[in-house]
């Protein structure tokens, strides 16, 4: 069948002006989605930069870190001076404090033995320049030297005591730190770093003298 004089086959399709056309629908379509790429590429570009600046703040960072541990170390620096130069002023009052329980102690001791003088202690005196001493003669023999060490910040102490005849002396040495707590109160601590009140290093160092 021919058209026109045309063989069928080569017959061309005539194709009205709406079938080349984009329908309003679609155009709205595709400039909606062109605008949600553009902000889509948009939010990329500002969590780049974000990470970007977050990466690049790690040398601000770890000054900042840097500076709050030098102030602290400062901090602790400066306490511990000040801690210092409080104990130093006061270690002998602290001693002078101490002493006055140990005679008070002495004295309570002795109460009990009036006509016993292998118990009694004998004497607590002065130990120039800054300690005191108690000495108890009857078996077993002990002398108590007790005395403010500023450099350490502690109270320092020697028991030398004789054993039975022919069987020589011995020594006990030790220590009780002065610390300076928060409200500017010196206080006591034995080794162990153990708060050790006052009452309890009188009886520390007594124990030392009279037991065998």
């Amino acid at each position: 069948m021919q058209a026109n004089g045309i063989p069928s086959h080569f017959a061309q399709f005539h194709l009205r002006p709406v079938d080349i056309l984009i329908s309003s629908a679609e155009l709205t379509l595709n400039r909606e989605w062109s605008a949600n790429w553009k902000r889509y590429r948009s939010t990329l570009g500002d969590r780049s930069k974000k990470v970007s600046a977050s990466m690049d703040n790690w040398i601000e960072d770890k000054a900042a870190r840097l500076k709050k541990r030098q102030g602290q170390a400062e901090d602790a620096r400066q306490a511990g001076i000040h801690e210092a130069d409080v104990i130093s002023i006061q270690g002998r009052d602290i001693l002078d404090q101490l002493e006055a329980i140990v005679r008070r102690d002495v004295e309570k001791w002795n109460a009990h033995f009036p006509d016993d003088p292998r118990r009694r202690i004998d004497s607590v005196g002065k130990l120039t320049p800054n300690g005191f001493v108690v000495q108890k003669t009857g078996y077993s023999t002990a002398t108590l030297h007790a005395y403010f060490d500023p450099d350490s910040m502690s109270i320092q102490f020697t028991v030398n005591k004789v054993r039975a005849i022919g069987e020589g002396e011995y020594s006990i040495k030790g220590l009780f730190h002065l610390n300076l707590s928060d409200d500017g109160e010196i206080y006591l601590t034995n080794r162990s770093g153990e708060h050790f009140p006052f009452l309890d290093a009188s009886r520390h160092l007594l124990e030392a003298v009279l037991d065998t």
